[in-house]
């Protein structure tokens, strides 16, 4: 994914970006998520799988865009 182009249409949308680290694991990304109250988590193709392991809880109110 294009980060820049997200970063702004995030900011211009009034929402604040939470970025992860790329190097977090299933359970840091669950953690972040909900320490941060995220709506919505915008991932690429190589978070896909640690994202599919947490998959139900992140998706819980929670908007998962690939």
């Amino acid at each position: 994914l294009e980060w820049l182009p997200i970063y702004f249409g995030v900011l211009k949308t009034g929402a604040i970006a939470v970025p992860f680290n790329f190097r977090y694991d299933s359970d840091e990304i669950y953690y972040c998520a909900e320490l941060a109250q995220v709506d919505v988590i915008v991932f690429g193709f190589a978070f896909i799988g640690r994202i599919e392991v947490n998959a139900e809880r992140l998706s819980r109110g929670r908007l998962l865009i690939y």
